[in-house]
């Protein structure tokens, strides 16, 4: 089983992303750069990085826990034109609903990982569902639920999630936040890709597990 790790990468400058990047790239397939975290940030940089790591690459400008983004409108807009046609994923949270516009009205198709994130609770399965058919109208490549599970409970309905956007035939990233969604992350199958930080500190959410934890679970099931 091929599993697809994936290095969140929120640092304040150019050169610590670069860094973080070239010191990982044989562990991760993937790279998630934080935009609006980093300070200096520039379309030369967008650009060498994009020519460089292409299809490696998940660009997002959310911050953690969905607090207000910093980078004006503009630029927002500048970045989505730079990764339109190309194989960067581009992340956005349907709450984004300006870039989600500025997407539909300037018929630009980025490779779309549509998000939906809740820090406090999981919604019911049925809300989700519902979810997903709204998310079909922006034509997102891959689909990515990441909810608070406050219970066992919450965590089997996002398996059950998982396991309804897998019998579609839908690309999906399912994760659970905080301890009991832990078990959501050990369900490694069908993932496009698992969140993996190389230390606790470097995590972008709560309750994510580093690559090394990760692969002691999968040392132990294969």
């Amino acid at each position: 089983m091929k599993i697809n790790y994936c290095l969140p990468i929120i640092k304040n400058s150019k050169e610590k992303v670069l860094e973080m990047i070239n010191q990982n790239l044989s562990d991760y397939s993937y790279f998630e750069i934080w935009l609006d975290y980093v300070e200096d940030l520039n379309t030369e940089f967008l650009d060498f990085l994009i020519s460089q790591y292409e299809e490696k690459l998940v660009f997002l400008f959310r911050r953690q826990n969905l607090e207000e983004i910093k980078m004006d409108k503009d630029q927002r807009e500048k970045i989505i034109w730079q990764v339109a046609n190309t194989k960067t994923f581009l992340d956005l949270d349907i709450s984004q609903e300006e870039e989600l516009k500025y997407i539909k009205d300037k018929n630009i198709k980025p490779s779309l990982i549509l998000s939906y994130h809740n820090y406090e609770t999981t919604p019911p399965f049925p809300e989700m569902i519902d979810m997903i058919e709204d998310m079909e109208k922006n034509n997102p490549k891959v689909y990515k639920f990441s909810t608070f599970c406050m219970n066992s409970q919450d965590a089997v309905k996002l398996l059950n999630l998982l396991m309804h956007l897998k019998d579609g035939g839908k690309k999906f990233i399912i994760t659970g936040m905080g301890e009991n969604g832990v078990i959501v992350r050990l369900a490694l199958w069908g993932n496009e890709m698992n969140f993996a930080p190389i230390s606790k500190e470097d995590a972008s959410a709560p309750g994510q597990l580093t690559k090394e934890e990760l692969e002691q679970v999968l040392s132990l099931v294969s």
